[in-house]
């Protein structure tokens, strides 16, 4: 998966009634597992999709 910093991830998402988890590392040695129970709608997707590029993007690569 290419994030915007330029890092390519790898891994596995998934969703279950309700459920979504997430497992992605770089080649670099990042690595990151997330879960997130939703509600009827998913206002939180931004907001996910923000922490997982914090997780795997080195910050000295982030554009400022």
């Amino acid at each position: 998966m290419p994030l915007p910093c330029g890092t390519t991830a790898y891994g596995h998402d998934g969703d279950a009634l309700g459920v979504s988890t997430w497992t992605f590392t770089t080649g670099d040695g990042r690595a990151v597992t997330l879960s997130v129970t939703w509600g009827t709608n998913r206002p939180a997707k931004a907001a996910v999709t923000a922490l997982l590029d914090d997780a795997l993007c080195d910050p000295a690569s982030a554009s400022n």
